[in-house]
């Protein structure tokens, strides 16, 4: 069913036709395209929203200010409510490496790596979240490099 422009959905139910449920997991899993940081974006009122954001607030779920929403079934396209809690930043952080996600080591990057980064997301050798694990690196990093704004001369 295509949704664009159907002004007659409402959110709930263009969030459920545009997902679906893994009998294996209970996840409700985003058939949306993926962003690079591997989370599903769904459009509210004009704008771009994260969509497990916007499943956890319609299922009644409050975000205190400066926390974030955790994906307890480490699966970043789920948007089942019962799957995301609101924590701090430093619990979701913490839950990630525990959960063998993330980058647990900051690591000093030198010009020819942050090179190769560029070559390589350039060739179409991996997404800015494929590449951040290969150097060990975060994904705001990988940004960084690619847009000129760290190792501009690289």
């Amino acid at each position: 069913m295509k949704l664009q422009g159907r002004k007659d959905l409402s959110l709930e139910d263009r969030l459920r036709l545009q997902s679906h449920l893994d009998p294996a997991t209970g996840c409700l899993i985003m058939d949306k395209k993926v962003m690079s940081s591997g989370y599903c974006q769904i459009r509210v009122k004009g704008k771009l929203r994260l969509a497990h954001i916007v499943a956890f607030e319609l299922a009644g779920g409050v975000i205190p200010e400066g926390f974030d929403i955790d994906h307890l079934c480490s699966n970043r396209r789920c948007i089942n409510p019962s799957h995301l809690e609101a924590v701090s930043h430093s619990v979701n952080v913490k839950r990630m490496y525990d959960r063998g996600r993330g980058v647990p080591v900051i690591r000093r990057l030198d010009v020819f790596q942050a090179s190769e980064i560029k070559r390589m997301y350039a060739a179409g050798e991996g997404n800015q979240a494929e590449l951040a694990e290969k150097f060990r690196i975060s994904p705001q990093h990988v940004n960084g490099i690619i847009n000129g704004r760290r190792w501009p001369g690289a």
